[in-house]
């Protein structure tokens, strides 16, 4: 045979054994267990100890025994006759650029430590997509010979590998691969140098491989025994490239933006506003704290991206006390932690949790889902971070939020667990669900790491199909309906009697799900994306997905029992209010019967945070009674008006929160004559609206508007005190994109008068012409958080 070209199949002789076939000198020890069988009394105490922990099934050993009494997953250091691996050639840049793995880190971050030192390191390790070939090449002790030398390659994953489960997998060389099955070729060889192409299903468990080089004779002598080496570990991944992958995407760009851009952007507060954020799913630490999170699934749990997405979902908070990534806080205090709000990417949450190894404090809920995009993406997954301006809490299942109201018309905490966040931000990944009736219910699909409820026990959420969201199919799993009456519930207001006795007395229809928003592709522009979670707002086929999903919970058709009444209320509230300033509150009424009618309106303006969350009252303006004479053409509304003040919500103290809360309450009552008309009866209406403050602005100055490449330039970063006390605590946070320096903090030592300017001057450089990024925020004592982006322009000197 000419050893110096590529391998003839049809010239290959005859196997002895099978192709999948383990040495069977060998196959009896696999997973012994000598108490089996043994009286009671004769089994070990911590066997016994197992037996009763009350785990449904009889398994004695530990994972770290049952790999012990594995010998597949043995090295064997006898010597003999056959074939001694001694190296492996990866061939790690044609394999990386062939599957867009490139980005992941080419080296171990510390090559003086042992492999058993480095065990969780990636760096340096080669990282496939699942469903495509990659090349190796094995170097032994003497030039291989097809007529008396068998291979195999063995590939390990998961805890507790096992042939029968797909997790552990022996590879002999074969003329041919099947598309859904791992497989090997042996394609060149060069005297003591083997080249072949390992194929990976579409639905290959993805995760961290273990390999082992085995070889024996195949007409073994008295001398021969089967040699097996271990080599560096292979990671599989998801495969946005290839077809038969359940996350497939078709088009580059989107492949581009959704698996491997590692920055991008996440909308917080208002529609207009967003804050970039560093995905950085390429570090090493993002890999590798992925599939940390992915030891205790099984392989058949880890081809499915399903799955995996529920369990990253679970994983990324702490609510379970199962080693969660992120503790979640939303308070005025954040005791020995991080605030939410200072942080500006993933990397440096995932290297404290693996630094501490225990959970990092503190997230909300853009930095759950922040930190959700990056490992989602490191694993190989279409993700994106999505928020839903408007985002409705419904705590009990009911598809509705539900607001109470007492007689004197206040706001009833106790029953008010409902609520209406300002803005709540989660993800979705794109991927197949052949899991379900229909192929409709493919494509985006949401999830949430914030802990709100718990599915399944768990606190977790999703994924569910955004098209099934859409539709009202609530039934579909996984916690449709709670994302259903995220976008899409309706508000129901309650009026609770002193007898206990409650009654609907007004339902909002068009109040939550506004402005969906993501990043768009290859660009830091908003998308809007409300179109896939619910149709055009008001129109019949948003009703009836409302109305399907309310009788698939068994629950009324709310908007259809509240009758029609004479006096119509509207409501106005200032927007934009600038934090620090008064603002105004409206409410106008207007009688459309024919009686004279009387009318006692209560207005309740309360702090609260963006979750909705109450805090303090701020202003009220209890039972004010108003006259409104029989409908006129020419009769004007009648309008009662409530100001509020700055002094009423700003204290030094304390730090103000995002928004505020009013809470109308109506009560109309009959005329004095008796009349026939049914809707002359008396009635109670409920109202709320939000008002959300807007933040100081940051600007920036500078002497020119470009600069030049290797040249230091600087530029002064200041705001001006819109608040009628001094600021404290001023800190300016900075995170750059291809400038010097990447990052930097600085605190303010004095305090900054009202309308008095806070600045601070930074000097850049950039050894790169072009448009480069500055993302400024601001902390205080006062305001919690506020930033902008801002551009510097570097063009060649």
């Amino acid at each position: 045979m000419d050893m110096g070209t590529k391998v003839s199949k049809g010239s290959r002789p005859k196997r002895t054994t099978p192709p999948m076939e383990g040495p069977r000198h060998n196959s009896r020890r696999i997973c012994e267990d000598t108490s089996m069988g043994q009286p009671e009394s004769a089994v070990p105490p911590r066997i016994r100890a197992r037996r009763s922990e009350g785990e449904g099934r009889w398994d004695p050993t530990t994972d770290e025994e049952y790999r012990d009494r594995n010998p597949l997953l043995k090295e064997n250091t006898i010597a003999g006759l056959q074939l001694q691996p001694k190296e492996v050639d990866y061939h790690l840049e044609i394999n990386h650029k062939n599957h867009n793995t490139t980005k992941y880190p080419k080296h171990p971050r510390n090559p003086e430590l042992t492999e058993n030192e480095n065990k969780n390191d990636i760096g340096g390790l080669l990282i496939v997509r699942r469903g495509q070939t990659f090349d190796l090449t094995i170097l032994f002790d003497r030039a291989y010979d097809p007529e008396n030398d068998q291979i195999t390659l063995d590939l390990a994953t998961g805890t507790r590998p096992d042939q029968s489960k797909g997790t552990l997998l022996r590879l002999r060389d074969s003329t041919e691969t099947a598309p859904w099955s791992w497989g090997m070729q042996i394609t060149r060889v060069d005297g003591d140098r083997v080249s072949m192409q390992v194929t990976s299903p579409a639905d290959a468990a993805i995760g961290r491989y273990e390999l082992l080089v085995e070889t024996e004779l195949k007409d073994p002598k008295p001398d021969g025994e089967l040699k097996r080496k271990k080599f560096k570990d292979i990671i599989v991944l998801f495969n946005a490239w290839c077809k038969d992958d359940a996350v497939y995407m078709e088009d580059q760009s989107h492949r581009e933006e959704y698996v491997l851009n590692d920055y991008g952007r996440i909308w917080v507060g208002h529609w207009s506003n967003s804050r970039p954020w560093k995905f950085g799913q390429f570090e090493a630490v993002s890999l590798e704290t992925a599939l940390k999170l992915l030891d205790n699934l099984n392989g058949d749990a880890r081809r499915i991206p399903k799955e995996v997405c529920r369990r990253v979902s679970q994983m990324v908070n702490s609510n379970d006390e199962d080693g969660g990534i992120l503790e979640g806080r939303w308070a005025e205090e954040y005791p020995d932690g991080t605030f939410p709000w200072t942080w500006t990417g993933s990397v440096k949450i995932l290297e404290e949790y693996a630094r501490k190894n225990s959970t990092v404090k503190y997230g909300q809920c853009w930095v759950f889902s922040g930190v959700v995009t990056t490992l989602s993406r490191a694993l190989g997954i279409p993700t994106r971070s999505v928020t839903n301006f408007d985002s409705a809490h419904d705590t009990d299942g009911s598809l509705t939020i539900d607001t109470h109201f007492d007689e004197e018309g206040e706001p009833i905490a106790l029953l008010n667990s409902d609520s209406n966040w300002n803005y709540h931000v989660w993800n979705e990944s794109y991927f197949s669900r052949p899991d379900l009736p229909a192929a409709e219910f493919s494509g985006w699909q949401a999830y949430d790491a914030t802990p709100q409820e718990r599915s399944d026990g768990i606190f977790r959420c999703g994924p569910c199909p955004l098209t099934a969201v859409k539709n009202g199919d609530v039934h579909i799993p996984h916690d449709t309906g709670f994302v259903f009456a995220e976008v899409n519930g309706d508000r129901c207001y309650w009026m609770v009697y002193e007898n206990g006795h409650k009654e609907l007395i007004n339902v909002q229809k068009e109040v939550f799900g506004t402005n969906i928003s993501t990043k768009a592709v290859g660009s830091n522009e908003r998308e809007d994306i409300t179109e896939l979670y619910k149709h055009k707002e008001g129109s019949p086929e948003e009703r009836k997905a409302v109305e399907r999903a309310l009788r698939a919970r068994g629950q009324h058709d709310y908007p259809s029992i509240v009758k029609p009444k004479d006096v119509t209320f509207s409501y106005e509230v200032q927007s934009d209010v600038v934090i620090g300033s008064d603002f105004y509150v409206i409410v106008k009424a207007n009688n459309k019967g024919s009686e004279k009618r009387s009318v006692d309106i209560s207005i309740t303006v309360k702090s609260a945070m963006y979750t909705g969350r109450n805090t303090h009252d701020v202003a009220k303006l209890l039972r004010q009674r108003v006259e409104l004479e029989p409908n006129h053409p020419y009769m004007p509304d009648k309008e009662i008006q409530l100001i509020v003040k700055a002094q009423d919500y700003v204290t030094q103290d304390r730090m103000l929160d995002d928004e505020f809360l009013i809470y109308f309450h109506s009560e109309v009552h009959p005329p004095s004559n008796d009349s026939a008309d049914a809707s002359s009866t008396s009635y109670a209406r409920g109202h709320m609206e939000t008002v959300v403050l807007t933040m100081p602005e940051l600007q920036q100055k500078q002497n020119e508007v470009y600069h030049k490449v290797d040249e230091d330039f600087e530029v002064e970063f200041f705001f001006v005190n819109p608040l009628p006390i001094p600021l404290t605590g001023i800190c300016f946070q900075l995170d750059c994109k291809d400038l010097t320096p990447g990052e930097l903090t600085r605190k303010l030592e004095s305090p900054v008068q009202p309308n008095e300017k806070a600045s601070i001057l930074v000097t850049f450089k950039s050894i790169k012409k072009g448009t480069k990024e500055v993302d400024v925020t601001v902390t205080t004592d006062q305001i919690s958080e506020f930033d902008k982006l801002f551009y510097q322009f570097i063009r060649s000197s």
